[in-house]
């Protein structure tokens, strides 16, 4: 069975740092948004997931780029494509972690300097992040060989 994922994903940005998310019981990170639901625009959705995950509203300020990545799973192949916004939130500030409207998610501020020491999917996103400049657009990235 083969399942693909079309995702729009936020970068919310406060003092060189990025919010990430993590599951409950996963060991990576990744930036906050989720499944863009049929007929729905990819900024509606990355607005919508982040007022559903953490209960702030947000403006999505520009399209950063796209990034594919492709993984196995135990009965499925998935492939996904992540729309990356860059997202602000008013009085969302990195000295403190937004508390989760899901319980199976948690919120945490990480230093873009140290994203090296943390396990984040899809990959290429620790490396754009680090390379970033905010004026920079359309970006794609992949993890997928072929």
């Amino acid at each position: 069975m083969k399942t693909m994922h079309f995702l729009a994903r936020g970068i919310i940005q406060s003092q060189g740092h990025v919010l990430f998310a993590k599951t409950t019981g996963s060991d990576y990170w990744f930036l906050p948004g989720g499944h863009i639901e049929f007929g729905e625009s990819a900024r509606t959705a990355v607005l919508r997931e982040i007022q559903e995950e953490l209960g702030l509203k947000g403006l999505a300020t520009s399209f950063v780029g796209a990034i594919e990545h492709s993984w196995p799973e135990s009965k499925k192949d998935n492939h996904e494509i992540n729309l990356l916004f860059n997202v602000e939130i008013a009085n969302c500030i990195s000295e403190q972690a937004p508390v989760s409207n899901e319980a199976h998610l948690r919120f945490e501020w990480l230093k873009v300097a140290n994203l090296n020491e943390f396990s984040i999917e899809p990959k290429p996103i620790k490396d754009f992040l680090q390379s970033m400049n905010i004026e920079q657009h359309a970006m794609w990235g992949s993890t997928i060989e072929s």
